[in-house]
């Protein structure tokens, strides 16, 4: 029958071909997901726990904020100084053109 219908047999080869590829994609998939991986990696704490900061510590801190705060207020009054004695400074002579 099927050599008297040359365009069925082509359409039922096809299939034939269209599943033959769609089961060997699931068997490979299959066979894929079963493969064992190895563990992963463990990954690093989500919390870090610090020890309560003691008396010398919030003293040393503190002691680097005074001195940070120094040296800032120091750095602003030696800029404005500089600013005020280059405001002093005369204007450039203007250039005569030709």
């Amino acid at each position: 029958m099927l050599n008297r219908l040359p365009s069925l047999s082509r359409v039922f080869t096809k299939s034939l071909e269209v599943i033959g590829a769609g089961l060997t994609s699931a068997l490979v998939a299959f066979m894929l997901g079963r493969v064992e991986r190895p563990a992963p990696a463990p990954s690093f704490p989500a919390v870090v726990h610090l020890a309560p900061a003691d008396e010398e510590m919030m003293r040393s801190v503190r002691s680097d904020q005074a001195a940070l705060l120094d040296q800032m207020r120091s750095d602003s009054q030696a800029r404005s100084t500089q600013l005020a004695s280059v405001a002093q400074l005369p204007a450039p002579a203007a250039v005569a053109r030709r």
